[in-house]
């Protein structure tokens, strides 16, 4: 089982709708502008479709500061569940029922077996969080006002904080302080991306119709694309919301598992798991959150001089409310929503070992010795 963290956040307000293809040439005519004018361009825009992994990089490349790039952080990852566009769709023939089962197959061996022989490493795990207004003031609580005199003065997107964590893989098993990440970031966020996730989505995949989608081009190849839907019944993805607010003033924490839709791009070679994507589909629109949706990346690491595929980059939407509806309300009068992004990167890898040394110089009669009495070797 997985777990999807979420606190507040309501949708970005973008003005321009664009392309992946309009981007790239509007970022490659900024080269004599400054940093805040193309973080200003790039927030007044809104990509219709996902870029691909080499557009990406050429994006980036023509990047000039930290402000453009957190602008485009934001622009591409709320992009990110987006399709590709259809260039970046191969045109090869579809494989027949026979070579999906052997892709197929090879992916589930990689998430049982091959995943738990990675050596044990350590990485730091560091979360980057967007959120946007309307919010409340909470003082107000005590005095039992109505939902809409709660609420402050829209504000967009804007970068709330960062916050690290460290991961550490031992022995097969994914271990992280994961009470002291969850209380700092804020909004949704995922866990068990060294395994955990993979299987739980594969197992729920297994029941809930798998089925052949595309290839699409990826960053060192083809990759194919298979998608699945899982009712509610037999879902284990699970979004847990912490926390509701009261009209009490009182913090409750909410959780549910959601019926939704899957996407798994592999290596059709030997089973890499690349990219999943998972979507809620079943959120209501009178429960506390309504939208519950993550991506993660996969790629290359390099770890003691061989090479593995860890993950590289994950990103959390959310679409929510951190006051409760009131019992028996109209819809029309349900507090507002907030839009709350995670990006989530996966950095500074290194192999963990743990070691022991016996220091010399002590005796056994004097490691026997009582505190105080012992003497510094000769």
């Amino acid at each position: 089982m997985f777990l999807l963290l979420a606190s507040s956040a309501l949708s970005c307000l973008a003005v321009k709708p664009v392309t992946a293809e309009q981007l790239e040439q509007m970022l490659a005519a900024t080269h004599n502008a400054s940093d805040a004018q193309v973080a200003a361009q790039l927030s007044d825009l809104s990509l219709i479709e996902r870029l691909s992994p080499a557009a990406h990089l050429r994006c980036e490349a023509d990047l000039p500061g930290p402000r453009a790039r957190q602008a485009f952080m934001v622009l591409t990852d709320m992009s990110a569940f987006l399709e590709l566009p259809s260039a970046e769709i191969l045109s090869m023939a579809q494989p027949n029922p026979e070579a999906q089962r052997k892709m197929i197959a090879l992916t589930v061996d990689y998430a049982s077996k091959t995943i738990h022989q990675l050596p044990n490493f350590y990485a730091t795990r560091v979360t980057t969080t967007f959120q946007d207004n309307p919010s409340f003031d909470e003082s107000k609580m005590g005095n039992r006002r109505t939902i809409p005199d709660l609420l402050l003065v829209s504000k967009t997107l804007h970068l709330v904080g960062r916050y690290s964590a460290a991961v550490l893989y031992r022995k097969g098993r994914e271990e992280t302080h994961a009470e002291a990440a969850q209380s700092s970031a804020q909004g949704l966020t995922t866990s068990g991306e060294f395994g955990p996730i993979l299987n739980t989505s594969l197992l729920d995949a297994a029941q809930g119709h798998l089925v052949w989608s595309h290839w699409e081009h990826g960053a060192t190849g083809p990759e194919a694309v298979f998608r699945f839907a899982v009712p509610a019944e037999k879902s284990h993805y699970e979004v847990a919301y912490c926390c509701i607010i009261k009209v009490s003033g009182d913090r409750v924490y909410y959780r549910q598992f959601s019926a939704y839709a899957g996407e798994i791009a592999i290596d059709p070679s030997n089973g890499t798991i690349l990219r999943l994507s998972l979507k809620a589909t079943g959120l209501k629109s009178t429960d506390p959150i309504v939208k519950a949706n993550i991506v993660v990346e996969y790629g290359p690491v390099e770890l003691g001089g061989r090479t593995y595929i860890c993950p590289l980059r994950g990103i959390a939407l959310s679409l929510a409310s951190e006051v409760q509806p009131l019992l028996g309300g109209r819809e029309e009068d349900f507090p507002p929503l907030q839009t709350s992004l995670n990006n989530v990167a996966f950095e500074q890898y290194h192999l963990y070992s743990a070691s022991s040394h016996v220091l010399p110089g002590y005796t056994e009669e004097q490691m026997r010795k009582p505190p105080g009495d012992s003497k510094a070797p000769d």
